[in-house]
């Protein structure tokens, strides 16, 4: 039996972080050929229709800001059972230059912009600032 399978597909696969369920661990394929999964934490705010998304940048493979499209996001909403568009994106990850590296990831443009500072999640901040591992 043959599989129609996306090649463009970033494999992407979701865990519960300890019965919390909105926190989760998150995996998806590298865009490196030979490297490891790219893995991040993924939160879900409901109230403010974002998913927050950190990056302790620990894994031997490529950040998520460089993986995210629209590939992956379309996955990654799939597989948490929000539509499509409904949720705006914020990545995270360690400090650059002592700063924590944040932004929005823009669906219709696919760029990253300047995230408004009421939009940040509180969790993800202090990790990206304090350069804290992921949630496992």
């Amino acid at each position: 039996m043959l599989l129609n399978v996306d090649k463009n597909s970033k494999n992407v696969s979701l865990k519960k972080i300890r019965n919390n369920e909105l926190l989760y661990l998150m995996s998806c394929s590298s865009s490196l050929p030979g490297a490891d999964r790219t893995i991040c934490n993924v939160l879900i705010d409901e109230m403010k229709n974002i998913i927050h998304v950190y990056d302790d940048l620990r894994h031997c493979s490529t950040s998520i800001f460089k993986e995210l499209d629209q590939t992956l996001i379309i996955e990654m909403m799939s597989l948490l059972g929000v539509e499509y568009g409904r949720y705006r994106i914020v990545l995270y990850y360690a400090p650059i230059l002592k700063n924590p590296f944040i932004r929005e990831y823009e669906l219709k443009s696919e760029k990253l912009i300047t995230v408004n500072t009421e939009d940040l999640n509180e969790l993800f901040y202090r990790k990206a600032l304090n350069n804290e591992s992921l949630e496992k």
